[in-house]
């Protein structure tokens, strides 16, 4: 470099062609040099051999994993935060009535803990957090054989005496964002979603709307008797309605407040919408596949092919699979746009154009193309529900043909196009036309256990 750079200066005073010629040849031979100390430095960092732990710290350090949501952008001040969030509750005496479903059959009682059973609790605790005091779940394993019969003690003395430690009451509290950017008290956790399904007659709406009002009536005098607060303001609707027709309904109502209909709403990180073509959700999808395409792309000319096959299935086919499920409903244009971000991944994983064909490396990610890989997913939950008979109110409506040689279940009646493509129609239709020895033996047992 300081060659290049008398080179330069040289130039620039004489003005000469040699001296330019001279320069330029130094310029390349450090921009090269510059160029492949940067390819075998990022090929160490992002060598897919590396453990699984120093490749992950790696990809974190160079920003491929985008940042996390923090509060370094929050300007909530921590006094007001707790306040918001002891205000969550009221002051009122909680109720011991218990509805006639749940009221206890016979008295309950604490009794002892063994050494033993403080040894199985504390090895099933999967949560990182460390409390007030500072010491992690997995300093009190490694210290577990030294305090085990001190612990043992302090919880029976704990439970004899029905004395909860005042200290144990005390508890770091981490605010979670609940939106991008929180801007007051309200943006952020805790939160606790309540749903409610009512279903009626399209004729007659305000049937179901007059029911759910009354299920709302009893649930907040229930809260307010026990010291529960609910916010009609976080409150949605949500009516699930025809793709043709919508219906016209008297307004919801929570603690004399209207609660306003919505076009869709987020559930378990879903966006369901009233007609039931996932749109929204999957144009939340291909917002966030795309935004972590661009972040990692700004490294992947030095990034090997395997090193970015692990992190498209680690950071981003998750975005596509999950609740992969519900989407047999979804309107061929959807299920379009999932496919063009399915293929983009593709793209970006073996260095392809744009336009250039991804049909020969479709099944390298899943394992299978995209496509199949989606009805997979469909007899793989028939499969599930055949062999745990979970849940009942699906097992329920499970049907065997009457020859037992084809091994076949019975499609269900549906009324409409939204309900023939749902997952459990079409899991069965896929379920059927899988060869016959692959089934026999499922549907013997899930029979047999239906006895």
């Amino acid at each position: 470099m300081r060659d290049r750079d008398q080179a330069n200066v040289i130039w620039r005073r004489s003005r000469l062609a040699e001296d330019h010629r001279r320069f330029k040849v130094l310029r390349n031979n450090v921009v090269t040099m510059i160029r492949d100390a940067k390819d075998k430095y990022y090929e160490s960092q992002l060598d897919p051999t590396l453990d699984s732990r120093t490749l992950w710290r790696n990809v974190n350090r160079l920003g491929l994993k985008g940042a996390d949501g923090d509060l370094g952008h929050c300007a909530q001040d921590p006094d007001s935060l707790n306040s918001f969030f002891c205000s969550s509750a009221s002051d009122s005496t909680p109720s011991c009535a218990y509805p006639n479903s749940l009221a206890p059959s016979r008295e309950f009682n604490f009794i002892a803990v063994s050494d033993d059973q403080v040894i199985y609790a504390v090895s099933g605790i999967k949560s990182s957090a460390v409390g007030i005091d500072g010491f992690s779940i997995d300093f009190i394993k490694l210290l577990l054989p030294v305090i085990l019969p001190y612990l043992t003690e302090l919880l029976n003395f704990s439970i004899t005496t029905s004395t909860f430690p005042s200290s144990w009451k005390t508890a770091v509290v981490t605010p979670i964002p609940k939106v991008a950017s929180p801007a007051c008290p309200s943006d952020f956790r805790p939160i606790n979603d309540l749903q409610i399904y009512c279903f009626g007659d399209y004729n007659d709406p305000d049937c179901p709307v007059e029911a759910l009002n009354d299920d709302l009536g009893r649930i907040s005098q229930w809260s307010l008797e026990n010291g529960l607060r609910l916010n009609p303001k976080k409150s949605q609707a949500l009516i699930i309605h025809s793709r043709f027709r919508s219906p016209s309904t008297s307004p919801v109502f929570l603690q004399d407040e209207i609660i306003p209909f919505s076009d869709n709403v987020k559930n378990l990180g879903v966006i369901f919408n009233s007609t039931l073509t996932w749109s929204d959700h999957f144009s939340q999808v291909s917002r966030r596949v795309y935004l972590g395409l661009r972040t990692l792309r700004r490294l992947q000319s030095y990034t090997p092919t395997e090193t970015r096959l692990l992190l498209v299935r680690a950071l981003l086919i998750p975005h596509l699979t999950y609740g992969m499920e519900l989407f047999f409903g979804a309107t061929q244009d959807s299920l379009h746009k999932l496919t063009m971000v399915f293929n983009s991944l593709l793209r970006y994983v073996y260095g392809l154009r744009r336009y250039d064909h991804v049909s020969a490396v479709s099944g390298n990610i899943l394992g299978i193309p995209f496509e199949e890989y989606l009805r997979s997913r469909a007899v793989d939950f028939i499969s599930h529900l055949l062999r745990s008979c979970r849940p009942d109110y699906l097992v329920r409506l499970i049907e065997c043909g009457r020859s037992d040689r084809s091994s076949c279940l019975l499609v269900p009646r549906s009324i409409g196009c939204t309900f023939h493509e749902n997952i459990f129609i079409k899991g069965v239709v896929l379920w059927n036309a899988l060869p016959i020895p692959r089934k026999r033996e499922l549907i013997r047992r899930f029979v047999r256990a239906r006895r």
